[in-house]
């Protein structure tokens, strides 16, 4: 049955995973809900903190503007289950996509990732490891880590004071880690050297954020590799801006914009 979520959503309470740790999620379906495709989203949170409940209004905004069924995974957490946990749940969720969408009542192949920083490095990272058959469409990539080495400028520029620090960030990347060696390419996507095998991508910048660099980098890698990127960058916003549509009234133009291109072009 469906349960009544805020606004005019429905939520489900879903697992995933054909084995004895079944993976949570929460499908949602919005107004007006098509089921011509599906969306995957990844949430942010350093791999720490955060979870599927902290990104629902998120996910309802998705879910209503894209117009097709969303499913949040509910991946494990660091410092409990540091590296590879959350990358090998949100593998798994990918190779159950055919469940998925046939939970979610979609009866094409047509599907889209998103990840929402630390949730954009797992997507990026759970499909450069598996081959391009199982990849979606599309995946969007919002202001995803890259790159675990601190060389960039924008994390010195924007490292204090810009809600997203230094400190907190070298926090989340040590639990997440464990004993990964940072330079690793399954966490520092940006040093992957098989890049032209990811699916296209739209990937979401924000300006005053200390992950701006390594974002932009990774679009122009990507690029070079051969893969089709579009890139919004929005120059003006910080970190984690998507989630904050009442302190900065342009998080919804740009949920818009995203949710705009997601069905557009998953449907070509």
């Amino acid at each position: 049955p469906r349960s009544r979520g805020l606004g005019d959503v429905y939520k489900r309470q879903i697992l995933i995973g054909g084995g004895e740790e079944k993976i949570p999620a929460r499908l949602y379906w919005g107004h007006g809900c098509r089921h011509d495709a599906l969306v995957v989203f990844v949430h942010g949170g350093g791999w720490v903190v955060g979870n599927v409940g902290s990104y629902d209004r998120l996910c309802r905004r998705f879910a209503n503007r894209i117009q097709l069924p969303v499913v949040s995974i509910e991946y494990r957490l660091a410092p409990e289950h540091p590296f590879p946990s959350a990358l090998n749940d949100i593998t798994t969720a990918v190779l159950a996509r055919t469940d998925l969408a046939q939970i979610a009542g979609v009866s094409t192949k047509k599907w889209a990732m998103m990840g929402d920083s630390a949730g954009g490095n797992l997507v990026s990272a759970a499909l450069l490891e598996l081959p391009p058959r199982s990849h979606p469409d599309l995946q969007i990539l919002i202001y995803p880590v890259t790159d675990f080495s601190y060389n960039t400028g924008s994390r010195e520029t924007y490292g204090q004071g810009y809600l997203l620090d230094s400190s907190l960030m070298a926090w989340f990347s040590r639990l997440y880690l464990g004993e990964l060696d940072p330079s690793d390419s399954r966490a520092s996507i940006l040093a992957h050297r098989c890049l032209a095998k990811s699916p296209s991508t739209l990937l979401v910048t924000a300006g005053l954020d200390p992950l701006s660099d390594e974002g932009v980098a990774y679009g122009s890698k990507l690029q070079n590799a051969g893969v089709g990127v579009d890139h919004l960058h929005c120059a003006d916003l910080l970190h984690g801006f998507l989630s904050m549509p009442l302190a900065l009234p342009k998080a919804t133009i740009v949920t818009q914009q995203i949710s705009d291109y997601v069905r557009i072009n998953i449907s070509k």
